[in-house]
């Protein structure tokens, strides 16, 4: 027995149960860091969760450095503790309060704009910004963190160490997959059917170990899965996407079963946080991993994936890289493909079975030419011209009613979508709360915003529940507790959700929207929008999800200036180098090895050729 860590931990555990308060001593704690933070209305939960972490210390911890709640208490972010520390009378230029603010800067940059890591000097200005302090105080104490090993400090770029070993785990575990020996394939490279591209395609996805095939709606990337899978016949194969929608697409595309990332990995709750039952532990037993809609994939899922594939197993990446990047950090498909270290196929040819307005428009927009519109019955893509907001806007919600007396479907067929959540006229908000009034007859209940029939999407990851961000369903009841009783596809199920997680889906996010298709989407598109953030790449995005019909409403010129923006956010990342220097210092080590090699032959004395005949 190891005597020292078993007295370690008992004495930590007795010196933990001395702390934790009786309850007289709980409600007193509380009643006082409730009054320390009397203007800050922190809910019971959050006052609760205070005490419960710091026990008898919980006033002290607030008073000494209010910025360690951020850290340990879920609820409170920096605005808060900052709130609280500048009233109880912390230093603007504190250690604490300028850590705190860098660090919340990098998350903020993660979340709010994808970014795993940020320039030095970029970094600096943008935690003036929140501070209003000294640019100097600032880079000393960023200098100390760097130095502390609290932050990553490499190539001029900061990161959270989080950030920075996701990216390092990607680079080594593609190296390692890239590297591993596997089986030879034995099915047919050349079969009937493919053009020459997709013939290409195939042969480099079966002589591959990685392999990355990506190109536009409508230039045949499912038919080539289809016949890649062949190629691999009797081997396991396992193929997932990062939504349900893409999975169930891919099963109907393929005859296959998809799953999700998640449910492939096995996700599972625990301790407030979720694991992974496949990882590098407990790989997959599948000897082909094929995953599509790539680009929605961030560096957090993207570890977890590289790390349950097994070596000696194919990996095989499809995507469309002109489609918007992941919701989360990162830019994972692309970092990878510029890196120039995995063999990619792009197909680039439209197949003559695809070719209506809304494939040859989509090829159009990547290529930064105008649009085709002929507004025939017979084809799949028109415009209706409006100029005003709420014209653009009375005219989406008139289609949607009009289709849906058609016949249509409203949660599975139709759906609407805009650059915005709030902010216009022309918003998510805006949209969904005309939809629902005009659209569904029922009343909401229970004092909730939804109403059965309404058409809903998830906002957050569930694990217990199984159901993940951007799942869409609609409603089918209110329970007597407030759940909400949702009925998603894939697999088809009912369940009861809590109504904080849920929104209302007549219209979503472009974002929202990736790895999904509908029969008929309606875009409104307005000047309002704002150029840096309605570009050629959102425009792409929105109307590749249409599969029958796509009908944009609004000005025919406002379109020609979108597809002239071809200036993305740009998203700072390590990925593409250090993928680049995982493979590279793998080569390096293969190069010394194999010069070991020769070298030990040699100093038997033999000459090396008859020493392979003759041994």
């Amino acid at each position: 027995m190891n005597t020292t860590s078993h007295s370690k931990s008992y004495y930590a555990e007795l010196v933990e149960e001395r702390n934790k308060p009786n309850l007289a001593d709980t409600t007193k704690i509380e009643a006082n860091v409730q009054a320390l933070c009397r203007n800050f209305k922190l809910s019971d939960n959050v006052l609760s969760r205070i005490v419960k972490k710091y026990g008898k210390d919980a006033e002290k911890t607030v008073r000494d450095n209010p910025y360690q709640l951020i850290k340990d208490i879920a609820g409170i972010g920096f605005i808060t503790a900052d709130s609280i520390a500048l009233a109880l009378g912390y230093e603007k230029e504190g250690a604490y309060r300028i850590e705190a603010a860098i660090l919340h800067t990098l998350k903020e940059g993660a979340q709010s704009s994808g970014h795993t890591c940020m320039p030095y000097s970029y970094l600096v200005k943008n935690v003036v910004k929140v501070l209003k302090v000294n640019e100097d105080k600032i880079r000393s104490t960023l200098d100390v963190m760097i130095i502390k090993g609290s932050l990553i400090g490499e190539n001029h770029l900061i990161a959270l160490k989080h950030y920075y070993n996701a990216e390092v785990s990607i680079a080594n575990n593609l190296n390692r997959l890239m590297t591993s020996d596997v089986d030879t394939v034995q099915g047919e490279s050349n079969p009937d059917g493919l053009e020459e591209d997709q013939r290409e395609a195939l042969n480099k996805a079966i002589t591959s170990k990685v392999f990355i095939l990506t190109g536009a709606p409508g230039t045949g990337k499912t038919f080539t899965i289809k016949k890649i899978i062949e190629a691999f016949s009797g081997q396991a194969i396992v193929l997932a996407a990062p939504t349900g929608k893409a999975a169930k697409r891919i099963f109907e595309q393929t005859g296959i079963e998809a799953y999700t990332i998640h449910r492939l990995l096995g996700a599972q709750m625990k301790d407030g946080r979720f694991v992974f039952a496949h990882n590098q532990d407990c790989p997959l037993h599948e000897k082909v991993v094929i995953i599509d809609e790539v680009s929605m994939v961030d560096v957090n899922l993207m570890v977890s994936l590289l790390e349950a594939i097994p070596s000696g197993a194919w990996l095989i990446l499809v995507g469309d890289s002109y489609q918007l990047p992941s919701v989360g950090p990162g830019h994972v498909l692309k970092d990878i493909i510029q890196s120039g270290q995995i063999i990619t196929m792009e197909l680039t040819q439209i197949k003559r079975q695809a070719a209506g307005l809304i494939i040859r428009n989509c090829h159009r927009i990547k290529n930064g030419q105008d649009i085709i519109v002929e507004n025939s019955t017979s084809e799949d893509f028109f415009i209706l011209k409006r100029d005003l907001e709420w014209k653009i806007r009375d005219t989406v919600i008139e289609l949607h009613h009009r289709l849906r007396v058609k016949g249509y479907d409203p949660i599975r067929d139709i759906q609407i979508l805009t650059p915005f959540r709030k902010r216009t006229e022309l918003s998510c908000e805006r949209f969904n709360d005309i939809c629902q009034s005009k659209l569904n007859p029922n009343p909401a209940t229970h004092g909730l915003l939804f109403a059965i029939g309404d058409k809903v999407i998830q906002t957050r990851n569930n694990y217990n529940l199984e159901i993940f961000n951007g799942d869409i369903g609609y409603v089918m009841g209110i329970t007597s507790s407030r759940k909400v009783k949702v009925f998603f596809d894939n697999p088809e199920r009912l369940i009861e959700v809590p109504p904080g997680e849920l929104q209302l889906a007549y219209a979503i996010t472009i974002h929202k929207s990736q790895g999904s298709e509908w029969p008929i989407v309606i875009l409104p598109i307005h000047k309002s929008f704002g150029g840096f953030i309605v570009n050629r790449n959102l425009l792409y995005t929105a109307i590749s999800r249409a599969k029958k019909k796509c009908i944009i409403v609004g000005h025919r010129d406002e379109l020609k200036s979108i597809i002239k923006r071809n200036q993305v956010q740009r998203r700072f990342t390590h990925l593409e180098r250090l993928l680049r220097q995982a493979i590279r210092k793998s080569e390096q080590s293969s190069d010394w090895l194999a010069e070991a090699e020769w070298n030990d032959i040699n100093e038997l004395g033999e000459d090396p050729l008859l020493y392979g005949v003759n041994g």
